[in-house]
């Protein structure tokens, strides 16, 4: 049983087993290279034949060492015959896998390795490193809990739990229902009513289609005696069932060379043969073992790893950074992280007492810091190269995560699993064992209506495996009851990724516990509390920036979703009432549609019910930053900027406002008016700068025209000059972030960068001049900016201190990490600004009257279509309401002519316009040709 006397987690055979017990088989080609790792408890299931198989593995070993050493003494007697020599090796080993396959009459042997979690929840957060589809998995349970109404929800609590992370980290693999204690629930009929507890429970969820099926008794469960052990007949049913079910699988029949298993033997007799103890073989290492046995290519020698990893055999990751090394010992490499990850009451280890000597990092150990000092004395045996690997590899499994310290020279690590059970100070010290008891849900707030105020927002997170089902933008919490599990380890995932993304904005305190956590997004207080009754999380935002706070924790959520848990799915809700929530995404989308909204039959106001949360449209009051940017060149790095900066909540508890045109534009509008208004409403501008941007200049100097990045980038300066706008803060592109990639592209340099701007025309551009004039003057009813060369302004933005974006994915920089900078880069600009004197603000714009141009007086050209400029065409879309359409027509440089020429499928397939729009387009088209 567990540790606190918990009984739905119950023993096997005598044994201490959690709910969930793994069996890996092993390869079926040769028995000799089967898993030898060793489980927690001696289990009987292989006691029969355990010293039959070591004997054969032994004698297998004897035999693989005398085919070595004979290819050594080849090798050494006549260096011109190593390939025949080896080719000679492949062709015995090709010649018994030969022999076992043509074995008639006998089946092949399967070596299982057994795992037992103990039914420690502190090392729950392990079990995506353990778990695989190539395993068999035991679901034990109390039936006396399950049997009990009193006690049957907590139980097939613990039954869902383990259900849902056999579907979350080895999906498709089988698993067998074992009921414990038949000694007191010893009745047939009893059996048939909890088959029939866990089918009705479970069926509809579409787990028990890997449940494996008691034929004998025609139950879904095997109910076991633990106190008759071997001599209960239902225990060997259990495991013929078991070997049954094992057989059954595709994998059990790969057809796996044995050149790979005699590698592998090669690669663990050489960790044993250098005296250092190693358990770990660098992947240039393995690369020239496996030549010696005719696996050449490094395709073949992934591909071999990564089976052997599937089954368990080594640890070899594929990621970058974590490639070069492979751990040949699983078992160490676990005992290595559950020296960190322990219940320090309860677990402890001879190594603790040198530890203890660093009183500091020992103490902040127990309250979840990791000081990497302390690793000496915790992994003693290990060299320094060993725990460096190690600790890569706990950040790759969030098993750790850094924090932030005013020392540049010193790391700290938050430990997710050695968090307090909750923030009541009753659990301060030592790890509650079990996550999912009685006592955890009675601590733990249920469902209940908190709807959103000017003050607080409240919102609700589920997860699923399993598509939620929606009536129209509304869900029963009786749905989501059936349907969203809370996997362990998620929240406290959240938690720790929340922490260090935010550590920088935060001048308070987190506090942090397993069960409920108090965040601070700048100086707004998030409380976050997890809501298993939902199968999910709930979300306290003291502030009226709660979607921004919500978008930012979901930006986060999906990052530790699609590293640990990628086939669990999140949604976010609203509560509507105490039986109903409105998915706000779903709400959201309505909104910006302009569609009816309806729940429970009834209309929903939105603005009422959740009016923090509607999406805003058109231009705002104000923004704390405006982005500038060449849409054909550099959209892709700005929609991801964007995404980042819309979600930063500043030190002031304000959201950040970020204009972008995409969203900022009103359908109908003039779309350069709306840039310029938006401009001169932001404190600071982010112009957009890439060598592409800055390429499309050129030709100013050839044929003058309305440059509209050249106008933004004008207008900026001319408002800085003037006291209306704050800072003008660059982001100067390298090449790899750009929408065009040029065959063989070299990183750009600020040095690229000015020479670019010195092949720029010398001379203003007398139309872009035109277009800011007359903004600044007849809007801003400000005097007009001096006029400055295409070169001059280009050369005055490269000038100031802005952020260098130059890295990339390709350069070896994750973008997240990338973009994170950025952020922070921006969001310390936009809080020093909010710190300086207000700067000058024209009268509002929309008291200011705004007069018609001249080109909207006339009408249309008093010419020809076919002779019109692209000038003309920008100015006809703008006559014609069709602004939405100018920066594709700009970018493809149309003229008249070409206007002339275009028909619905050229607007729909080469601008991405909706089919509507385009035929509305043609057919004004159609009536001004004349």
């Amino acid at each position: 049983n567990n540790n606190n006397n918990n009984s739905s987690g119950d023993s096997l055979g005598g044994t201490a087993t959690a709910p969930a017990l793994q069996t890996h088989p092993g390869s079926l080609q040769a028995t000799h290279s089967s898993p030898q790792q060793s489980a927690t408890n001696s289990v009987q299931l292989a006691a029969q034949r355990q010293q039959q198989q070591k004997e054969e593995e032994e004698s297998a070993a004897r035999a693989a060492l005398a085919a070595e050493e004979s290819l050594a003494k080849g090798e050494a007697s006549d260096d011109h015959e190593d390939e025949e020599e080896e080719v000679t090796l492949k062709q015995l080993v090709d010649q018994a896998t030969l022999e076992l396959d043509n074995s008639e009459g006998e089946q092949e042997e399967i070596v299982y390795s057994i795992f037992d979690m103990a039914g420690q929840t502190v090392f729950y957060d392990l079990l995506h490193m353990l778990m695989t589809r190539f395993g068999i998995y035991l679901v034990c349970f109390n039936m006396e809990d399950l049997y009990n109404p009193s006690t049957r929800a907590n139980c097939l609590t613990y039954i869902k739990h383990w259900l849902s992370t056999i579907a979350l980290h080895a999906h498709g693999a089988p698993f067998v229902f074992v009921g414990t204690h038949k000694d007191a629930v010893p009745h047939r009929k009893q059996h048939e009513e909890l088959s029939s507890v866990l089918s009705h429970t479970f069926a509809s969820q579409g787990f028990l289609s890997n449940a494996v099926f008691n034929e004998q008794e025609d139950i879904w469960l095997f109910p076991v005696d633990n106190t008759l052990g071997i001599d209960d007949p239902t225990v060997l049913r259990l495991r013929f069932a078991i070997d049954k079910a094992v057989r059954a699988q595709d994998y059990v029949h790969l057809q796996v060379p044995m050149s790979w298993l005699a590698c592998l033997d090669s690669m663990r007799k050489q960790t044993l043969s250098d005296g250092s103890g190693a358990k770990r073989l660098t992947l240039s290492a393995i690369k020239k073992i496996a030549r010696r046995f005719e696996i050449r290519t490094d395709e073949d020698v992934h591909k071999m790893l990564s089976v052997l990893h599937e089954f368990g055999l080594l640890f070899y990751f594929s990621e970058l950074g974590l490639r070069n090394t492979v751990v040949l010992d699983p078992q160490w490499l676990i005992e290595t992280f559950t020296a960190v990850i322990r219940d320090f009451s309860l677990h402890i280890r001879p190594s603790d007492r040198a530890a203890m000597e660093n009183y500091e990092a020992w103490r902040d150990l127990q309250s979840a810091k990791l000081h990497p000092a302390i690793l000496q004395h915790l992994w003693p045996n290990h060299t320094a190269a060993e725990r460096e690997m190690c600790l890569d590899l706990m950040r790759k499994h969030a098993l750790i995560v850094p924090l932030h310290t005013d020392s540049a020279s010193e790391e700290v690590f938050l430990v997710p699993s050695l968090l307090p059970f909750d923030l009541s100070g009753e659990s301060t010290h030592g790890v509650l064992t079990d996550a999912l008891s009685d006592k955890f849900t009675q601590r733990l707030p249920g469902y209940q209506l908190l709807p959103s105020t000017p003050a607080q927002c409240s919102v609700y997170v589920v997860f699923h495996l399993t598509p939620l089902t929606f009536r129209g933008v509304t869900v029963s919490l009786e749905d989501l009851q059936r349907t969203c599990v809370l996997p362990s380890g998620l929240f406290i995932r959240l938690l720790c990724s929340l922490v260090k993304d935010h550590q920088y904005t935060s001048g308070q305190n987190h506090e942090l516990s397993k069960t409920r956590a108090r965040l601070y997004f700048g100086s707004v207080l998030v409380e976050v509390v997890c809501s298993p009754q939902m199968g999910g999380i709930i979300i306290k935002i003291g502030s009226s920036a709660g979607a921004r706070v919500v978008r930012r924790i979901e930006s986060t959520l999906n990052t530790v979703l699609s590293g640990v848990f990628p086939t669990l799915r999140a949604t976010v809700l609203l509560s509507l009432d105490n039986k109903t929530l409105v998915s706000l995404n779903r709400l959201q989308e309505a909104c910006l549609q302009s569609k009816a909204i309806f729940a429970n039959g009834l209309p929903l106001n939105p603005e009422e019910k959740f009016g923090p949360f509607v999406p805003r449209r058109g231009l705002q009051p104000r923004y704390h930053a405006m982005i500038s940017y060449r849409q054909a060149c550099n959209s892709s790095f700005v929609e991801r900027l964007y995404d980042c900066l819309s979600q930063v909540i500043l030190r002031s508890g304000e959201a950040m406002e970020v204009f972008l045109d995409q969203t900022g534009l009103t359908a109908g509008c003039r779309f350069d008016r709306d840039f310029c208004t938006a401009l001169s409403r932001s404190q600071v501008a982010l112009p957009v700068m890439s060598l592409h941007a800055i390429e499309r200049m050129k030709s100013l100097g050839d044929t003058d025209r309305v440059d509209y990045l050249l106008v933004e980038w004008t207008l900026m300066t001319a408002l800085l000059e003037q006291g209306v706008l704050s800072r003008i803060f660059p982001m100067v592109l390298g090449d790899s972030w750009s929408n065009i990639t040029d065959e063989g592209s070299s990183v750009a340099t600020f040095d690229d960068f000015k020479r670019a701007a010195m092949s720029l025309p010398d001379t203003p551009s007398a139309l872009t001049y035109s277009a800011v004039d007359d903004f600044v003057v007849t809007q801003l009813h400000l005097s007009a900016p001096p006029r400055k060369s295409v070169r001059a302004i280009v050369l005055e933005l490269l000038k100031f201190d802005g952020c260098p974006c130059f890295f990339s994915a390709k350069g070896g920089m994750q973008n997240w990490q990338a973009f994170q900078l950025y952020e922070n880069e921006v969001r310390k600009v936009v809080e020093g600004v909010a710190d300086t004197p207000a700067k000058k603000v024209p009268r509002a714009l929309a008291e200011l009257p705004v007069p018609p141009t001249a080109q909207e007086r006339d009408g249309l050209p008093k010419k020809p279509m076919a002779e019109w400029s692209e000038q003309d065409v920008v100015n006809w879309l703008h006559y014609r309401n069709f602004s939405k359409f100018v920066p594709a027509f700009t970018h493809g440089e149309v003229v008249g002519a070409t206007l002339a020429l275009l028909d619905v499928n050229v607007l729909v397939e080469e601008l991405g316009s909706s089919r509507l729009n385009a035929r509305a387009l043609i057919k004004q088209r159609d009536l001004d040709i004349v």
